[in-house]
């Protein structure tokens, strides 16, 4: 998986873009360099543009996905990621984050996705 991380023009969130095959390495790097920018320029909210993404981790990669999310990010920062479709594996990733304490939810429309980012966070 390869993923582009950067802070919007208007330095309000943090976008991330990405695309191939994911990996939880991947993940963590990308997680890590959230975690800095938002330290940085105190941005409370990323989104994740995944529609290009391919391929579907195993049930155990998905799980320790939520989970190091949750545990990199923490509170107070709100997540949202944009996929072609809401699966049930993204509801499970969603869950096991949310339940750790992340803030994560999954969209298929970036209208939706930047209106619930608006929001006060949590």
């Amino acid at each position: 998986m390869a993923e582009d991380v950067r802070v919007s023009a208007d330095g309000t969130r943090v976008l991330v873009v990405s695309s191939g095959a994911p990996s939880l390495e991947e993940m963590g790097r990308t997680l890590s360099k959230i975690a800095e920018l938002r330290r940085d320029y105190k941005i409370g909210s990323v989104l994740v543009d995944s529609r290009a993404r391919r391929g579907q981790p195993s049930v155990a990669e998905i799980f320790a996905g939520g989970k190091l999310l949750a545990e990199t990010l923490g509170p107070g920062i709100r997540i949202a990621v944009l996929v072609s479709d809401v699966t049930s594996d993204h509801t499970l990733f969603e869950d096991v984050a949310v339940n750790r304490g992340g803030t994560v939810a999954f969209f298929s429309d970036e209208k939706l996705a930047a209106q619930w980012l608006s929001r006060a966070s949590p």
